[in-house]
């Protein structure tokens, strides 16, 4: 009988995400890129992604390791968690804000 050696499961490391502070008015889509996955032979290179309040920004998983975060409730903030699939210690969090509905009262000269 022969023996196939199995490969050792690298686990990831850590990774970027390119916003951490995410804003904008409630209708906007923020796109969000994960970059510098570590180690780059990471086996699964899969990050699941929820947020704390899927009411007030809904994440939307793209397949290439970007995510849309579509912001929904005017004035109010939540966080966006990516963690890694494969158990390792790589996460990640993006504070989201979304302005006030209300226009600003114009300043008097």
């Amino acid at each position: 009988m022969k023996v196939t050696p199995i490969a050792p499961v690298v686990q990831m490391k850590s990774f970027k995400i390119d916003k951490t502070n995410i804003t904008g008015k409630a209708g906007d889509v923020v796109k969000v890129s994960v970059t510098d996955v570590l180690p780059a032979n990471t086996t699964d290179k899969t990050i699941n992604v929820a947020s704390e309040d899927a009411a007030i920004a809904k994440v939307t998983d793209n397949g290439d390791q970007t995510y849309n975060i579509e912001l929904l409730q005017a004035d109010k903030t939540t966080k966006i968690h990516w963690v890694a699939k494969d158990g390792g210690s790589a996460k990640a969090d993006a504070t989201v804000t979304i302005a006030s509905d209300e226009p600003e009262e114009p300043v008097e000269p």
